[in-house]
């Protein structure tokens, strides 16, 4: 029983340090945001002091200062919907473009208000749109890999026959070398190189020199495991050896392989329906 309680008191013990250390670490985090922040601030900000004899005409000079800086401010806006549900996201890119080109950048709904002078916000302007087009091509791979995975299945199979689903972002990107006629393709799992083989349908490991099957599924459909098959809508079907369709695509067979006549044996014979 002692030694249970030991246990059990180190186990609490070593959960307070983890969150202890944790929110330490998140802490020093916030604050080093903040710091940096504020340091930005004040490198953005100039402290004018006038000097007078009156203080109206000090009010005066301060006011014809301020419009002539209010003057020479150039302002660039750049909107899209895009920014809505991402500009937290995006937020520390933000702030480095504001320091790239001594500017200041600010998000009202779906619109980048950018404020400078000279033509630098010109030329965080053109940042700010890169970001917005890198945005955009993230949802349509988003809404382009959701519908693939709605349409096909790919799978692995592991050393013991277990069926493994290929996660969404993998199914796009194998599906488009498919259907690109690819037949190899290289791709990257867990940080380890694999190669996909089209014409094998294998899964190779580099790493491990393990090779796995690899099958293709359309969903409502039959699984593939023929190259182009699945994606040429071609369905097989049984010839009748009696038939005069079966004679004709015999005939034809043997014509291109005349020098191996004596070599040939007709197994089966299937047929494909486009």
């Amino acid at each position: 029983c002692s030694s249970d309680l030991q246990e059990q008191n180190q186990d609490m013990i070593d959960t307070f340090r983890d969150y202890i250390t944790d929110t330490a670490v998140d802490n020093l985090q916030a604050a080093l945001n903040i710091s940096v922040e504020d340091s930005i601030l004040e490198a953005n900000s100039v402290i004018l002091t006038i000097h007078g004899s009156y203080d109206k005409d000090i009010l005066s000079i301060a006011e014809q200062l301020k419009q002539m800086v209010k003057a020479k401010l150039q302002v660039e806006t750049v909107e899209n919907t895009c920014l809505c549900d991402v500009a937290e996201k995006y937020n520390p890119y933000l702030i480095h473009l504001q320091r790239k080109h001594a500017v200041q950048i600010s998000i009202a709904g779906a619109k980048v208000t950018i404020q400078g002078f000279l033509e630098y916000p010109i030329f965080a302007t053109r940042d700010v749109t890169k970001l917005i087009n890198r945005i955009l091509q993230e949802e349509r791979i988003k809404v382009e890999e959701a519908e693939t995975s709605k349409a096909v299945r790919w799978v692995w199979y592991d050393q013991q026959g277990t069926e493994v689903y290929y996660s969404t972002k993998a199914t796009a990107f194998i599906e488009h070398a498919w259907k690109r006629n690819m037949k190899k393709l290289d791709i990257i799992f867990n940080n380890k190189p694999y190669t996909i083989d089209f014409e094998r349908m294998e899964e190779y490991s580099i790493g491990a020199s393990e090779s796995n099957r690899i099958a293709r599924t359309e969903i409502g459909g039959a699984e593939s495991d023929v190259p182009g098959v699945g994606d040429n809508k071609v369905d097989l079907v049984r010839v009748d050896e009696a038939s005069e369709e079966f004679r004709k695509v015999i005939r034809t067979f043997y014509d291109t392989l005349e020098e191996y006549h004596s070599r040939i044996k007709i197994v089966k014979l299937e047929i494909g329906r486009a």
